[in-house]
């Protein structure tokens, strides 16, 4: 979850509850669905009244949510998966043609020395199930193990040699190398995109959600930055929302010793506990400007 919820006290609990359980990430899309179906219409009550902006919001959500969408599919496309497909198509091939030599003179008994071969290649074949249009990765793999069984084996190599496809069965294994190389570049290329654009996307879209959730409640709330992935919702009473306007305006473990005590006050943690942690950070903040003088 790209969100940390951060209440003021004196909320309802099951307000703040069913917020946390709704916010889920990766669940966007099925939120947005819901919300749309629903059209603010509550399971257990009739028709709701809601601020004026709520559809503002849930247009600013739907739009985040199309946002996200769209920089996942982009972060999905790559030159290289068109490049990874054109050499597929090349080894199914190039397989079934090995494989119709293979079957072809297991049945040939005018050929002995061609028969016997291909018998020796063909329960070969037959163990690893290689399938030509299926699915890419799981026939590369088993590309890969017949493959290097086959190098293994003083017979099988012999075999080919007799049967003349020798170097089908290079080119095969030259063309399943290449496509694992741009398997794994384009993978690479994906999870850099990912790191990226998709979780500023993700960011925006938790940051619409939570905006709208809470308007539907009519709860005030402040959303705020936590750095490029996250964001810190603050919601309760408006003065204490407008305290934390006025004094968290920087990330949180950029706040004084005391800034950070009153805002941990205001959220309800264990005061005891508070002053712990305000002490240890007033004698860390000391000890640093000492060291600055």
């Amino acid at each position: 979850m790209a969100t940390d919820i951060l209440s003021i006290p004196q909320i309802p609990n099951q307000d703040a509850s069913t917020l946390q359980n709704d916010m889920h990430i990766g669940q966007g899309a099925d939120i947005s669905r819901r919300l749309q179906n629903a059209r603010w219409t509550d399971s257990t009550h009739a028709t709701k009244v809601f601020p004026d902006n709520v559809d503002a919001l849930m247009a600013d959500f739907i739009a985040a949510q199309a946002a996200e969408d769209e920089v996942y599919v982009l972060s999905q496309a790559s030159e290289f998966t068109k490049q990874r497909l054109e050499k597929d198509a090349q080894r199914d091939a190039l397989y079934k043609e090995i494989k119709r030599t293979v079957d072809t003179f297991a049945t040939l008994t005018i050929f002995p020395d061609k028969q016997a071969a291909a018998l020796v290649m063909q329960p070969l074949m037959q163990k690893y199930n290689i399938q030509p249009d299926g699915g890419i990765e799981a026939q590369t793999v088993a590309t890969d193990q017949w493959l290097q069984e086959q190098d293994m084996s003083a017979q099988a190599d012999a075999a080919s040699m007799t049967l003349g496809i020798r170097e089908s069965l290079r080119q095969l294994k030259t063309l399943n190398d290449e496509i694992q190389h741009l398997t794994a570049i384009r993978n690479d290329e994906r999870a850099q995109r990912s790191t990226a654009e998709l979780k500023t996307a993700r960011t925006a879209t938790d940051r619409a959600f939570a905006a709208l959730r809470l308007c539907r409640q009519s709860i005030d709330y402040v959303v705020q930055p936590a750095g490029k992935e996250n964001i810190n919702v603050y919601f309760g009473r408006r003065e204490c929302l407008d305290a934390i306007r006025l004094f968290v305006t920087r990330p949180l473990n950029e706040l004084s010793p005391e800034e950070d005590f009153i805002l941990g006050a205001m959220l309800g943690y264990d005061i005891c506990a508070q002053c712990e942690r305000y002490c240890e950070r007033k004698t860390a903040h000391k000890q640093r400007h000492c060291k600055l003088a």
